[in-house]
């Protein structure tokens, strides 16, 4: 059954990567610098509380990694805090300094210390439109309505684990 959404804008930032120079930042750099680094600057902004990261169960896929993350207001998305801030010398905007809240370099990354410089990202963003909830099997009433994104993301994350992508944090033996 579905429901209007009612309150804040409800959506999910949508991260799909590949490494471009896997010869020298491999996949257990990248994902040691994803874990160590990346979240845990992602968990110091004020719109981002969830973050859930899998990795394709085809090896061939042009890219295998992939992070969700869901957002108690899509607002955020358009914050200094998350879009950045140029930083300006003299009055004069450098367009190419910026700083944010989450940053992309990291001391481990080899020579500019800029993930960009190994690895592509494809991101997007979406508003969540409806919600659909199933009847509750006991009752035959909607289950609670306090469930939230996290909840059906884990349900969605189980199945998709199940059906075409590995979790990170829980592959598959």
């Amino acid at each position: 059954m579905d429901k209007q959404l009612t309150g804040k804008k409800p959506g999910l930032l949508w991260v799909n990567s590949k490494l471009t120079e896997p010869d020298q930042v491999g996949p257990q750099a990248y994902q040691k610098w994803y874990e160590q680094v990346h979240i845990a600057d992602i968990f110091k902004t004020s719109g981002i509380k969830e973050a859930y990261r899998y990795q394709s169960l085809n090896p061939d896929d042009e890219r295998p990694y992939l992070a969700l993350y869901p957002l108690d207001d899509t607002d955020f998305l358009d914050t200094d805090e998350f879009k950045g801030v140029p930083l300006e010398c003299a009055g004069i905007v450098d367009m190419l300094t910026v700083h944010t809240a989450i940053p992309v370099h990291d001391d481990a990354i080899p020579g500019s210390h800029a993930i960009f410089d190994f690895a592509e990202f494809d991101t997007r963003y979406y508003k969540q439109v409806q919600l659909y909830e199933p009847q509750s099997p006991k009752s035959g009433r909607l289950l609670d309505t306090s469930q939230d994104l996290r909840s059906l993301l884990m349900l969605s994350s189980y199945r998709s684990a199940k059906s075409c992508h590995q979790c990170w944090l829980h592959p598959s033996k």
